[in-house]
């Protein structure tokens, strides 16, 4: 009976690892922890209902929010969680216990003999296991923050688009309209005699042209609108609506500083090295018990023919003589090295990420205040000037009409530089993980004379 109460603890402690058990929400809350500390709004893993969308246009938080509650990736994500868990526990459970019967008869004598028996070497390895498991376990928590976060930078991406394309359409339906204004002008003259064949073909062909462009520009505002959808988890046929016009470039982008600290925020850096550094423990594991190999402890209990009890405890051992596990330890230190080796390249990739996007914000940035500051306020001058030529007569209404369109191109080109500007900042954000410091709203997009 005492031996029995010795071997109670082996098999409690074994029972007790196979009930450890993770959180109810998978690890969710642990991933909107990291989300929030990075500037990303939480998530809303389980099942939820359509929710209500907002009455007003759909803002870039608004659409991110939406996505992090209504996207197909959160199912996947949380599906994630789930195996990631459910490898977790297999990795922290022991193999079950042996339990073995067995009953001899033969020429009027019975012998019966029970045993109950446990992998040893398993459980003198279940701490390291638990450790490496329990990186693994923050490791995938990382990868499936990450992975939110990437949807966080494709959903305001596919929103700067839909609203650029948007503003865009606006613009090209007012060319369009001015082009159509001189047709019909030139086909009055025409009328009337005074207008050259040529002309008249000019001016019809330019308007055709702004209604292809003007058709253009609506198919593509379609196009990313349903891109958006896509994203964030909407039907195109649901009433929702998005921002007529784009922010503008703000006053001033985050300092370089700023930058490079933001960049120890990186979810997939971080993934990788605890990953990295779960595999150097496993070598280290790997080389301390390579000559452990497996073997058993049990207890045994025989009734013999006689009535005699005999009891005691048993043991096997598999000798490492031939197999010392050389080809563990190999594969786990190659495991290390192509750890080490991703995590090296991916650090690499996200500098020279966020130093290409920075570069490519600056240059948008002073492409757009070029156009906000020169070639914009010098395209409305020629228009006024050109007007004021027309009332003195010095000009022709066809050459007024031409100057508009010219600044209708000159909106429409100004409206891409700015939406490339933003683009290269969300760009920017998800080389570096995070928020950039600093961001604040800024005035809407505004082209004086054209949108309301």
């Amino acid at each position: 009976m005492r031996r029995t109460l010795l071997f109670a603890p082996i098999l409690v402690g074994a029972w007790l690892a196979g009930c450890a058990g993770l959180p109810t929400d998978r690890g969710a809350a642990a991933v909107n922890e990291r989300l929030v500390a990075r500037g990303a709004p939480a998530a809303h893993f389980e099942p939820a209902g359509a929710g209500k969308l907002p009455g007003a246009p759909l803002t870039a938080d608004q659409a991110v929010a939406l996505a992090f509650e209504r996207s197909p990736a959160m199912r996947a994500a949380y599906a994630e969680l789930g195996l990631t868990g459910a490898d977790v526990i297999a990795a922290r459970q022991l193999p079950n216990p042996t339990l073995a019967f067995a009953r001899l008869s033969g020429e009027g004598e019975t012998q019966i003999t029970r045993s109950l028996s446990l992998g040893f070497a398993d459980l003198l390895l279940l701490p390291a296991r638990s450790k490496l498991a329990g990186a693994a376990l923050e490791s995938s928590r990382d990868r499936v923050a990450a992975s939110l976060q990437t949807l966080e930078h494709d959903v305001r991406a596919a929103w700067i688009d839909a609203v650029a394309a948007g503003q865009a359409a606006d613009v090209a339906a007012l060319a369009a309209r001015a082009s159509e204004t001189s047709a019909d002008y030139a086909r009055r003259l025409d009328a009337a005699g005074n207008l050259p064949p040529r002309t008249l073909a000019l001016e019809q062909a330019a308007a055709a042209e702004g209604r292809i462009a003007a058709a253009r520009t609506r198919a593509e505002a379609l196009r990313t609108r349903a891109a958006l959808a896509s994203l964030v988890g909407l039907s195109t046929r649901e009433g929702w609506s998005l921002a007529a016009k784009l922010p503008m470039v703000p006053a001033a982008d985050p300092a370089a500083g700023d930058v490079d600290a933001a960049l120890t925020m990186r979810l997939d850096i971080a993934a990788a090295r605890r990953e990295s550094g779960a595999l150097d423990a496993a070598v280290g594991v790997t080389k301390a018990w390579r000559w452990l190999g497996d073997f058993e402890v049990g207890y045994e209990r025989e009734t013999e023919t006689d009535g005699a009890r005999l009891r005691g405890p048993t043991f096997a051992w598999r000798i490492p003589l031939f197999n010392f596990n050389r080809d563990g330890l190999l594969r786990a230190q190659a495991s290390s090295d192509a750890a080490h080796a991703r995590l090296a390249a991916l650090e690499l990739a996200a500098r020279n990420d966020a130093a290409l996007a920075q570069d490519r914000m600056a240059t948008a940035r002073d492409i757009a205040t070029t156009y906000r500051d020169a070639l914009v306020p010098q395209r409305e001058a020629a228009t006024a000037r050109t007007l004021e030529e027309v009332n003195y007569m010095l000009t022709g209404a066809f050459e007024l009409l031409a100057t508009r369109r010219e600044q209708f191109a000159a909106y429409g080109e100004y409206v891409d530089a700015v939406r490339d500007y933003w683009l290269a900042r969300v760009d920017l954000e998800r080389a570096l993980g995070a928020r950039l410091p600093g961001g604040v709203a800024t005035p809407e997009l505004e082209l004086p004379g054209v949108m309301p």
